[in-house]
């Protein structure tokens, strides 16, 4: 998904979308596993399994899914800002 070049309220639709699918997952899905899982799945996105072994406090993460839900979208954004950086690095 290109954002900079989508106008804001469109990108705001779209955030307003990935925080209700967060919400609604991490009360859906209490184990973190699967509402890892079933997030990536929704994102069209992958997480490795060591990846998920090395989270710790788990609870802890699942309640910042839930209460705080902004938290991940702006790290999905850094994320996805990195990647593509180092594409365009290459």
């Amino acid at each position: 998904m290109d954002w900079d070049n989508m106008n804001r309220g469109r990108r705001l639709k779209i955030q307003d979308e990935y925080t209700s699918k967060i919400k609604a997952y991490s009360r859906c899905y209490g184990n973190i596993n699967k509402f890892l899982d079933k997030l990536c799945k929704s994102f069209q996105s992958k997480i490795t399994k060591k990846t998920i072994e090395n989270i710790k406090n788990k609870d802890e993460v699942m309640g910042v899914f839930r209460e705080e839900t902004q938290i991940p979208i702006v790290l999905f954004k850094i994320r996805k800002e990195e990647k593509k950086a180092e594409k365009s690095n290459l």
